[in-house]
């Protein structure tokens, strides 16, 4: 499950850095970053419902605590 998490805010900060260099306008950027941060989190929640978790303690260190 974390590398799954990891790979996807990699290429979250990816995605966003590709960004930067292409939008000079402040609120179009942020527009595609919002964008960007909503398909990453539904990508997040669908590994999640189809993974799942093996029991309540790494439930509570994945939500609490996502870096570790």
């Amino acid at each position: 499950m974390r590398k799954l998490y990891n790979e996807i805010i990699e290429k979250l900060d990816s995605k966003i850095q590709d960004c930067t260099v292409e939008h000079n306008d402040s609120i179009l950027f942020i527009e595609v970053v919002i964008e960007l941060i909503l398909k990453a989190l539904s990508e997040i929640k669908d590994v999640v419902l189809k993974i799942g978790f093996n029991n309540l303690k790494v439930e509570k260190r994945f939500l609490y605590d996502p870096y570790l």
